[in-house]
């Protein structure tokens, strides 16, 4: 792998999410890297593909100079590498994310799973790139990863019960919309503004509307469950 460093506008370097191994960048940590700008420190350059100039490792280095720089013509030192094609590039991405800077979370590590299908990258190959065996790549995959007609999807925690299966249009599109918590919160959340009329605005007929919609599919859904159990 030939390794160029170069000197690029700051401006011409992309961020895309299609090749970040990780969930999302950490607001806390671009944060911490301002800090450490803002003090003078001198920064590892940032690794982009050759050809497109796109961020291979190093996305919080480039939100964090995006912040303090501000300016777009700033001129910024960039290792350049040219890969073979998109699976190298990808697996080069996951090799030095996991190897230094912000740990890899186990969700990051699921999210790697739903993308790395589109590059045609193997069990192998993804722990290698995590160094991992792997049997430990798949205990932290195989209850985090359904499939869907778009292909892979990472379930949130409310529907972790559904990783393995495949997941219906409306499914995808609510797991999509969830934050991520139990059942159970969202269900207790809703009984306890219902424990006092007072902490519902009555007043609010989008809100009353939504309640009604509420009680019915209720309604709906135990039935089925009666008449299915």
């Amino acid at each position: 792998m030939k390794i160029k460093l170069e000197k690029v506008k700051l401006g011409e370097i992309t961020f895309d999410a299609a090749i970040y191994p990780r969930d999302s960048v950490d607001p806390e940590n671009v944060r911490a890297i301002v800090r450490s700008l803002e003090a003078g420190v001198e920064l590892p350059p940032i690794r982009v593909c050759d050809e497109t100039l796109r961020i291979v490792d190093g996305a919080h280095r480039f939100r964090a100079m995006e912040r303090v720089y501000r300016d777009p013509e700033t001129v910024v030192t960039v290792e350049r590498v040219r890969y073979v094609n998109e699976s190298a590039l990808f697996l080069d991405a996951i090799r030095l994310n996991a190897g230094h800077g912000k740990r890899l979370s186990s969700y990051d590590i699921a999210t790697i799973a739903t993308r790395a299908e589109k590059f045609q990258l193997t069990r192998e190959q993804l722990s290698v790139a995590l160094s991992m065996t792997v049997e430990a790549y798949e205990s932290l995959t195989i209850d985090r990863v359904a499939d869907s007609a778009g292909g892979p999807v990472l379930v949130k925690r409310t529907i972790r019960h559904l990783a393995g299966e495949k997941l219906t249009g409306t499914e995808t599109r609510a797991n999509e919309s969830l934050s991520g918590m139990q059942a159970k919160f969202y269900v207790r959340q809703v009984l306890a503004l219902l424990s006092s009329r007072r902490m519902i605005r009555w007043d609010d007929e989008e809100l009353i509307s939504d309640l009604v919609r509420l009680r019915d599919a209720l309604t709906e859904a135990l039935d089925v469950n009666r008449a299915t159990a």
